[in-house]
């Protein structure tokens, strides 16, 4: 990894800087931005910039970009990506930061710079970095289409039930018949809910994009990561149903991996997983529980979108930008 430090008033490259512990002032800080997320994933890329932008002698964002041929990439190894900024900034601020960034790229032969920014349901701020990026020549790629739960919204099983469609409060009432049963498991056991969604994924042919070591890594290495793993289990004690969740930041868990096994699914062990999981982030004090894109590089799975829906989801839009140099 190699750190540039920029002022954003001077435009200007500091060979010499004091770096202090930014990390612990930034505004609406996500998981997916701390630098040991980012020194345990810098090796999926060729080169990795942790550009620190400072003005008048002090840290006010940094962001992590990684290089792959002539190619830049916000997010290169994780859902999205984000300027963090350690102070409420200006546009006029926002702009000169986006100036550097165009600069270093330069610099340094980028021909293009693509960015993923998280659901805006992350914080506020996104938007402003959307229409910063957008005043500075970047271009939507393209848009997907994002589901989560509003927590607010949760006040118990049998009220958040009673507000589903007709055929998911039947597939509700059909695993309590079956008896199915929710627990978290213990993260020295995570491979028990692991197994599940790799064979969940295999039956679908979606890809698996995290190996069990790559899981067993992070627990292990990365003091930040806070992942919780889930399982339904049916009344002949058979794990039918799981999922892995990343508490990103204050407000929100996302969804990593979910999903049932096949044979199981007139089991109805979705239906059950979903409210239960609405059940237990509510009761951490969560505000949102983001089930992830429903599309993927802009091309909507319309009804995998449309069984989030019925299941209680919202939906937002998550933006991907390109900037050719």
């Amino acid at each position: 990894m190699k750190t540039i430090v920029y002022d954003i008033v001077e435009n200007e490259f500091k060979k010499e800087f004091c770096i202090y512990d930014y990390e612990q002032y930034i505004v609406n800080k996500i998981f997916f931005e701390t630098l040991e997320f980012h020194e345990y994933h810098e090796k999926n890329c060729e080169q990795l910039y942790r550009v620190i932008n400072v003005k008048k002698g002090k840290i006010i964002g940094v962001y992590y970009i990684g290089i792959r041929g002539n190619q830049a990439f916000m997010p290169y190894s994780s859902p999205f990506s984000q300027i963090n900024i350690l102070q409420k900034l200006s546009y006029n601020d926002f702009n000169n930061l986006i100036n550097g960034m165009k600069k270093i790229c330069k610099e340094n032969d980028i021909k293009e710079i693509n960015v993923s920014l998280p659901p805006l349901i992350y914080n506020r701020e996104i938007e402003t970095q959307f229409l910063v990026m957008i005043n500075n020549g970047f271009k939507i790629d393209y848009i997907n289409v994002n589901h989560y739960f509003d927590l607010m919204d949760f006040e118990n099983q049998e009220s958040f039930v009673s507000k589903l469609p007709h055929a998911q409060r039947k597939n509700y009432k059909r695993t309590i018949k079956e008896n199915l049963k929710f627990y978290k498991v213990e993260t020295n056991k995570f491979e028990d809910a692991f197994e599940v969604i790799e064979i969940n994924r295999k039956e679908k042919g979606y890809p698996l994009r995290m190996s069990r070591e790559q899981v067993r890594d992070i627990l292990q290495f990365n003091s930040s990561a806070n992942i919780e793993f889930f399982v339904i289990e049916n009344r002949e004690g058979n794990k039918i149903a799981s999922a892995m969740v990343y508490k990103v930041n204050d407000n929100v868990c996302q969804v990593i991996y979910w999903g049932h096994i096949d044979k199981y699914s007139s089991q109805r062990p979705m239906s059950l997983l979903s409210v239960k999981l609405c059940e237990y982030y509510k009761n951490k004090g969560m505000r949102y529980l983001d089930i992830g894109p429903s599309s993927e590089n802009g091309n909507w799975n319309i009804n995998l979108a449309q069984f989030k829906v019925d299941m209680g989801c919202m939906d937002t839009s998550k933006f991907t930008l390109k900037l050719k140099l």
